[in-house]
């Protein structure tokens, strides 16, 4: 039983230290952004095709989870998210069976509008690496995923930057 006490007590301890210290638990802020976005266009400039759906998906996904689409209590502006650059390259090691690695570099451009005239424009870049395997499907799967996870750094990049103002 005092065993327990204590364990509780340490508990209430730790939760009281990291709450008056500034630190929070990961996922368990207020979930409101600063400003609400809607998202007017998104653009694929590469010549790589059919980006536009996974640009669209993982932005709404991205602000959704933030709760930064939508509210009327809060200026709204409209977003162009602009993908102006995709680039990977690969080490491929030619042995059967054997793993390489491939890099994948995003440079996005994200352009707010009030609705009368462009109130910011800025580019943002990301990259990341991933394994490639001898499985052409498994390859693709990685790499959409690569491309949604330098999409995802860019955006999160505009928004820690701009939700700061």
């Amino acid at each position: 039983m005092i065993k327990r006490l204590r364990g509780a007590g340490l508990l209430l301890c730790i939760l009281i230290i990291l709450s008056s210290c500034g630190y929070r638990i990961a996922g368990l802020g207020s979930g409101t952004s600063k400003y609400a976005y809607t998202l007017a266009a998104v653009n694929n400039r590469t010549a790589e095709p059919d980006l536009e759906r996974i640009i669209e998906d993982k932005a709404v996904s991205f602000f959704s989870a933030r709760g930064a689409l939508g509210g009327k209590d809060r200026k709204r502006f409209n977003m162009e998210i602009s993908l102006d650059r995709l680039s990977s390259s690969s080490n491929i090691v030619t042995e059967t069976g054997q793993t390489g690695t491939s890099s994948m570099a995003a440079l996005i451009e994200i352009k707010l509008s009030d609705g009368e005239e462009v109130v910011y424009i800025e580019d943002y870049s990301a990259k990341t690496t991933y394994d490639i395997t001898s499985s052409i499907s498994e390859n693709r799967i990685r790499r959409e995923a690569a491309i949604e996870e330098v999409i995802g750094e860019a955006l999160q990049d505009f928004y820690d930057e701009y939700e700061s103002k």
